[in-house]
């Protein structure tokens, strides 16, 4: 049964309709028979693209998935692992020199009680690569850290403290 709503408009499709010759009925049908094959085809056509984009994106999840599975396992042990013993602050400073020689950075150090202020040059790479094996070796990371172009390298100083007690 046709709601009172739609009644009216039902009532005059059922009139234009009839005001129709058999022929443009006929034609009519057949368009619409027409229109709803290819919008069915359209769906199909969709459906198969999107089912084949997600055949290609399950692999790469499952890749990205393995990584992750990878890397918390890596933070997990690194996470289980002691801390470095703390060194006199001579001992530490000789430790940091000598790390940022191996690295090719140059560098001045200044204790200042709990933190390290270091300030110095080197190449991107070398920098990055001196803070993080200072990091490993001797628990220091930067509180604060700023980077800037300069001398065919970059100039940089840091605020380094000791990691947080687990």
């Amino acid at each position: 049964m046709i709601r009172p709503v739609f009644s009216p408009l039902a009532g005059r499709l059922r009139e234009r309709w009839s005001g129709y010759s058999q022929r443009e009925r006929q034609i009519l049908l057949g368009l619409g028979l027409l229109l709803g094959a290819v919008l069915l085809w359209l769906l199909v056509d969709w459906s198969s693209q999107q089912r084949q984009s997600l055949q290609r994106s399950v692999p790469r999840a499952a890749a990205q998935l393995a990584q992750m599975q990878g890397a918390a396992e890596e933070l997990a042990q690194l996470r289980s692992q002691a801390l470095p013993a703390r060194l006199s602050d001579t001992a530490l400073v000789a430790a940091l020199q000598a790390a940022a020689e191996a690295k090719g950075v140059k560098l001045l150090i200044q204790p200042a009680g709990e933190r390290i202020q270091v300030s110095g040059e080197g190449g991107f790479d070398s920098v990055i690569d001196y803070l993080a094996v200072i990091q490993r070796d001797h628990g220091l990371r930067p509180l604060r850290l700023e980077i800037l172009p300069g001398g065919g390298g970059v100039r940089f100083e840091a605020n380094l403290a000791g990691l947080p007690e687990r």
